[in-house]
Formats: structure tokens, sequence, C-alpha cells
């Protein structure tokens, strides 16, 4: 039997029209989830017995929700622009469920493998330990298409390297290969403001 969070995640269309049936799907994926956390990580369990339970994302910066699974996985961090890193750890699945997602909405919008071989700029530094989540995500999403090249343009403080890009994208001007450019709206937001 699929579970309900396998199902959402199957959607064919992530844009089609919500009807009742998509409503009572995503529903069933959230009872689901939050009986799963429930299970495995008391503190969520606590907060749950105390009533329905609200996640702002700034509960994640002063309190471990990380549920654990004893399989694989990999800690992902906040950018910490508000001055603390958040540390969440997704199991294996998690991250396989949520780069199909990707995917699916990447080729909703006509960017696939079947584009060939990409030039892909990350405004992101290379993903490492220290650096955060956004850029292990960024890097994932370079395996929608084969990579012709792959351009990181900001350094390990998050510091956008704007000639880095620009020399780049000038350079990838006229080749005839799809690019694609991976980054925060406030880095993009630096690249223009220093065009």
């Amino acid at each position: 039997l699929m579970s309900a969070i396998l199902k959402l995640a199957q959607i064919a269309d992530p844009y089609q029209p919500i009807t009742a049936q998509d409503e009572a799907l995503f529903m069933a994926a959230m009872d689901e989830s939050h009986a799963w956390h429930s299970r495995l990580n008391p503190t969520y369990r606590a907060m749950a017995n105390r009533g329905p339970i609200m996640l702002p994302v700034g509960l994640l910066k002063v309190m471990d929700l990380s549920t654990p699974t004893g399989g694989e996985g990999q800690w992902l961090s906040s950018s910490g622009t508000s001055g603390t890193k958040t540390q969440i750890y997704y199991d294996a699945e998690s991250l396989e469920q949520i780069m199909g997602c990707g995917f699916k909405i990447f080729s909703t919008h006509g960017f696939s493998s079947d584009n060939g071989p990409t030039n892909y700029l990350l405004l992101s530094p290379p993903p490492a330990a220290d650096v955060p989540g956004f850029a292990v995500a960024f890097d994932k999403m370079t395996e929608t298409a084969p990579i012709l090249e792959k351009v990181y343009a900001a350094d390990r403080s998050l510091k956008l390297q704007a000639d880095i890009a620009f020399e780049t994208l000038a350079r990838w001007e006229e080749d005839p290969a799809s690019i694609a450019v991976f980054g925060l709206t406030v880095v993009f937001e630096q690249m223009v403001l220093q065009a």
C-alpha cells in the first residue's frame, strides 16, 4: 500500500487546479507525517500532546526538532542571515522525495534531461559541511539534465562573486546549450545591483 506522502509526491502535474481529492490526499499526507514524527521524536511528541502543532520557522532556531531515523541522511543548515544557523537532519528517503518533487516542477516547465547537456551557474558556494543547505540543494538540482559545465559564483562566506557570474554568462552567450541559473532571490538582487 503506497503512503499518502508518496502519492502526493507523485502527482503528475503539480500546478493542476486543486480538487477536493487533492486536498484530502494532502491532509492524509500531513497526518502521516505527524504520526511518523510523533512516533520517533520525543520533543515533537511532547508538543503534540499539548494540542495542535504550529511550526513557525523561528522555532527551529531555538529547538532541535530533528527526527532520528537511524538510517542514512544529511544535515543541512540555513544561511544564518538572521544571525543563527538552523540545522535540520533529512533522512535519505525524504531527501529523495524532495528532489523528485523539484525535478517534477522543472519538468513541468520544460526543463529536463531532454534539454541535453546544460551549463549550470550556481549563485552559491560549492557544497560542503559548513555551507548552507541551499548550496547542497542547488548542486543536487544540477542532476536535472546532463552537466556540460558547472560554475559556482559565491564564496564560502556566501558573498556573491559577480565578476565570475557575469564572465561565465558572457562566455556561454554564443553556446547553443541550455543555461540554468540557481540562486536565492537575495543573491539575484545583489547581482542586479552590481550589473
